[in-house]
């Protein structure tokens, strides 16, 4: 990762590209017991030495969350859950991120999940995360343009609500890449249900 991130800033600083590429790995939750304060700190966010994003299961709760979200607080390090509104136990009970959340660890939200490209479940999960105060950032998570594309600007628009928007795409990250403490969320506006007569 590390050389791959010099290369194609190199690359970038050649043809004139003015993008700024930064460092960060997502890691996958049963990978973190091999990997030493170290190597944590090298794959973290931006290098900002604090900010580590998880790859959260999409499948199954994980073993030992808020221990795992607990002990990482104690080693100084914050982790960043991605994507788990996809995850069928968090659509069932989107609540059930408050611990981890009370504990220190931020959510990440899957743009496509939220303006409902990935399906209804991981939709309905996002808007309650959002509801909730349980999501922190909102990302493309666009591995490669066949995965999906990025979308940031629909999903922003899904938000309902500017200042939660600006918060989720702009402030929290930020506040990530400098390595300074993320706020809680702004409130989000409540969905209204719609109920028709027939």
């Amino acid at each position: 990762m590390e050389r791959g991130v010099l290369g194609l800033r190199e690359d970038f600083v050649e043809q004139g590209i003015p993008v700024e590429v930064l460092h960060g790995g997502e890691i996958d939750l049963g990978q973190l017991g091999s990997l030493d304060d170290d190597d944590l700190r090298r794959f973290s966010l931006a290098r900002s030495e604090r900010y580590l994003l998880l790859e959260f299961p999409y499948t199954g709760w994980p073993s030992g969350l808020e221990e795992t979200v607990y002990g990482l607080g104690l080693r100084g390090l914050t982790p960043l859950l991605a994507h788990p509104e996809r995850n069928r136990e968090v659509q069932a009970d989107p609540g059930r991120l408050a611990e981890a959340v009370r504990l220190g660890a931020l959510v990440q939200v899957t743009a496509a999940s939220l303006d409902g490209r990935i399906g209804r479940s991981s939709q309905r999960a996002a808007e309650r995360l959002l509801a909730d105060g349980l999501a922190h950032v909102l990302a493309s998570d666009a591995h490669t343009p066949e995965v999906r594309e990025a979308g940031l600007a629909a999903a922003a628009e899904a938000v309902g609500d500017d200042r939660l928007a600006a918060y989720l795409t702009a402030d929290a990250p930020a506040a990530i890449v400098a390595g300074e403490a993320v706020g809680p969320p702004p409130k989000a506006p409540r969905r209204r249900r719609r109920f028709f007569l027939f």
